[in-house]
């Protein structure tokens, strides 16, 4: 009875498979489905999924009758109903990075666990923050025994650290959780320069440029490849993020990116992201989403007095994640963790 590790792309969490292959002898079974990319439509997810199923079903005599199966994706509720209905003989099924952020997806997921688990089934979740442990335990319905902690960081080993500028304006990006609308509002005719790279599904924002003149210092970019939007994030001065809600995983990408390549983070305060950004300590959390808040980090960051500390806030940030969140920092953490569950 052996121990696998189910990916349902190519390349698909490729780090951390790979580790545990290394380490503790897992397999890689890879279902060679399609990768949508960074900004799927909805019908592109559904699609994707109902491809995860059929795949699991075609490869279902390499993985039956195992000890372990760590999945990613929705394909693990998949196999947790095959073990329901007892067609899939296997003695634990780990769901591997769950990131859900929308309330409503929330309650969908919540349904499906209630109505898929076998009974006294140990079944967990590995999610990538603590923060939500405690989410998922109350949308879920899940005591904290199921769930299985290891945090995001950088699971490519080989990694290139790029070339890096200061071309002195600031980044926000991506798609999940953004509150677009809340930053340009806050940079609308200000000194401040700032280049957006947004999704044209995040649609409250879309509509508010539609019904807006954007004022000349904010650049806005729709749905840009990854390499253009990094190169954006690796020649800014700093990095934005302000969120929408404080539920769920989202924003951890683009904090992490902005770490590696030491630039100063200003976030909106959630759960997730005070993993990664405190206060004072390794970047700046604004006091709240207004125009005084940030207003006053602005002043602040462009006192010649505070160049040195604001220097070393980002520096300060680097070293938590080369501490933290650094491959060789989290595969080890993993190892770790996995380890216990078998």
């Amino acid at each position: 009875m052996g121990n696998y590790f189910i990916t349902t792309f190519d390349g698909e969490w490729k780090g951390p498979a790979e580790s545990l292959k290394e380490h503790l002898g897992f397999e890689i079974i890879e279902l060679h489905g399609k990768e949508f990319g960074n900004f799927p439509t909805k019908f592109l997810l559904l699609k994707k999924e109902l491809h995860n199923a059929g795949n699991l079903l075609k490869n279902f005599r390499s993985y039956n009758h195992a000890n372990m199966i760590i999945c990613s994706n929705y394909a693990a509720l998949i196999l947790l109903l095959l073990r329901k209905l007892h067609i899939l003989k296997c003695n634990k099924i780990l769901w591997f990075g769950v990131y859900i952020h929308r309330p409503k997806m929330l309650k969908i997921v919540r349904k499906c666990l209630k109505l898929l688990m076998p009974d006294k089934f140990p079944f967990k979740i590995v999610v990538f923050s603590k923060p939500e442990i405690e989410l998922y335990e109350k949308e879920f319905g899940l005591a904290a025994e199921h769930f299985v902690y290891v945090p995001y960081g950088e699971w490519n080993k080989d990694k290139k650290f790029l070339s890096t500028c200061d071309e002195g304006y600031f980044f926000s990006g991506g798609y999940a959780n953004r509150d677009f609308v809340t930053l340009a509002k806050l940079f609308q005719d200000k000194p401040w320069k700032l280049v957006i790279a947004a999704s044209r599904q995040n649609t409250d924002f879309v509509r508010y440029v539609n019904e807006t003149a954007v004022s000349d210092n904010i650049k806005i970019y729709w749905d840009i490849p990854a390499e253009q939007f990094n190169e954006f994030l690796r020649n800014a001065h700093a990095v934005i993020m302000i969120m929408k809600y404080n539920t769920g995983a989202s924003g951890q990408i683009v904090i992490l990116t902005a770490l590696e390549y030491h630039k100063l983070v200003i976030a909106s305060y959630t759960d997730v992201i005070d993993e990664y950004i405190r206060d004072g300590e390794t970047g700046i959390i604004l006091k709240d989403k207004s125009i005084d808040s940030l207003t006053e980090i602005m002043e602040a960051l462009s006192d010649p007095q505070r160049e040195e500390f604001y220097k070393d806030l980002a520096e300060k940030g680097h070293l938590h994640y080369q501490n933290t969140f650094s491959y060789q920092a989290i595969s080890s953490y993993l190892i770790d963790q996995i380890s216990r569950e078998l």
